[in-house]
């Protein structure tokens, strides 16, 4: 099944995460935030919606149930251990309109790149042109399938607290790539989230194969948090035991009393 997003006049096709270098995904696509503590949208949330997908009612009952279980996980972020260095210093992340090309976080998206995700995010999702952008990040599912899908991003893993689910939404599946219009999680949580808004959020096959252990057919389950991210959002953090994170980062989580594990 397949449907059309009305894209503003002027909208040019999005780069896909094929055009830039995925190791920087975990450095440059999350944002800091002025805000402490923000646990609601920091504006209104009024995404532009496409034309009315359509689909068996069979299928939207599948879609509904399992992304709303799949909404209560919790929401984390992965990157790697240089970047947590970085983040650490400067007391929170950087978007990637607020990293230079060439900088210290060793950023290699491309204009064109950059372009495409403002397109996305201002055009389609009419977030704000000033300030921070959305954070990248996914719901820490307890599948080996997604976890594996979201290990290139980083060895290190980052989990946020539950306060942020207030301004935090969700895809199923990568939403640069499919040009998806993502859901509130609170709401999803909530079961207030329609059929059609459920699948503008998805990928078009993601419900296609879906299984009777709730697995849905995307390489992870993107979240979108509005606001940025700053070290007082950080619940946990849980190294690879190959991470290369300088011991005084790990000092300085540990002093803010954020839990820090290594994995055998």
């Amino acid at each position: 099944m397949t449907y059309a997003i009305r894209f503003p006049v002027g909208y040019k096709p999005v780069i896909k995460h094929g055009s830039h270098d995925q190791k920087t995904h975990g450095a440059w696509a999350n944002g800091s935030s002025s805000d402490t503590e923000l646990d609601s949208m920091p504006y209104e949330w009024n995404p532009l919606k496409g034309k009315e997908p359509t689909w068996g009612t069979a299928t939207a009952v599948v879609a509904k149930e399992a992304f709303e279980e799949i909404a209560q996980s919790q929401i984390a972020t992965r990157l790697w251990g240089g970047e947590l260095d970085n983040i650490v210093k400067d007391g929170g992340f950087k978007s990637l309109n607020e990293i230079p090309t060439d900088s210290k976080y060793g950023v290699s998206a491309s204009e064109q790149y950059r372009e495409a995700r403002s397109q996305l995010e201002n055009g389609v999702w009419r977030t704000p042109k000033e300030g921070v952008q959305p954070i990248y990040g996914y719901l820490d599912v307890e599948n080996p399938a997604y976890q594996e899908g979201v290990s290139l991003y980083g060895d290190v893993k980052i989990t946020l607290k539950d306060r942020i689910s207030g301004r935090t939404t969700v895809t199923a599946g990568d939403s640069l790539n499919h040009r998806l219009t993502p859901v509130r999680l609170s709401e999803l949580r909530n079961k207030k989230v329609n059929a059609d808004d459920v699948m503008r959020a998805s990928r078009s096959n993601a419900f296609s194969e879906f299984s009777r252990d709730k697995k849905i057919q995307v390489e992870y389950v993107e979240a979108q948090i509005h606001g940025g991210v700053k070290l007082s959002d950080f619940k946990s953090v849980t190294l690879d035991r190959f991470s290369q994170v300088q011991p005084d980062t790990i000092t300085v989580l540990k002093q803010l009393g954020i839990e820090v594990t290594v994995n055998d």
